[in-house]
């Protein structure tokens, strides 16, 4: 299962069991979160908007559950076009047992290297970076690491640690979508592959 370029790294070796699981079985995960999103007062959702980090400003907004959930019907990635190597508009969603969450858009950047494809955000006040490879059963899959604003990075070297690992899928030719599991929340990357930033 190598990365989608030449490495022959298998993500799996460095995921952990915990992650893999999460992972194989991510739309099991993401029904689960769209249960208990249904089961949330409305002021539970809520638009949130970083630019000026000193004062976040939060936005309760009505999340249509069935919109969240159509987010899952995309299909598989199993190969990354060279196009898409680039910046990107990207918008991060994070569901908990007590909120969901609606980030404004950021950017994502793809790159491909001699290892492979690999993903990264690092506007906004989360956070991510990995690799991205080719799995049989998955298509595409995500291993790297996450992390905060002001927090430091919970994995040293390429980011490879299993910190964070998820599964890709594409919509509509336009919509790529990054699933991320967890075992108490669950969230989304979306990215806008038609909207290309300049660098």
């Amino acid at each position: 299962m190598p990365a989608i370029g030449q490495s022959n790294h298998d993500w799996r070796t460095a995921a952990g069991a915990e992650n893999i699981e999460l992972v194989e079985n991510w739309e099991r995960h993401f029904d689960l979160a769209i249960e208990r999103a249904a089961r949330l007062r409305p002021q539970a959702f809520y638009e949130i908007d970083y630019s000026a980090l000193r004062h976040p400003q939060k936005t309760l907004h009505r999340i249509d559950l069935e919109t969240l959930r159509a987010l899952k019907q995309a299909d598989r990635t199993d190969a990354f076009p060279a196009k898409w190597a680039g910046l990107w508009p990207c918008r991060f969603i994070l569901a908990t047992d007590i909120s969901v969450a609606r980030y404004q858009w950021m950017q994502c950047r793809l790159s491909r290297d001699g290892t492979g494809w690999r993903i990264e955000k690092r506007s906004g006040t989360r956070f991510f970076k990995g690799g991205i490879y080719a799995d049989p059963a998955l298509g595409t899959a995500f291993l790297g690491s996450a992390w905060m604003h002001d927090f430091p990075e919970t994995t040293s070297g390429d980011g490879v640690s299993g910190v964070a690992s998820g599964v890709f899928r594409i919509a509509e030719g336009r919509w790529l979508r990054l699933f991320l599991p967890g075992a108490d929340a669950f969230a989304f990357i979306e990215m806008d592959m038609s909207q290309r930033l300049r660098r």
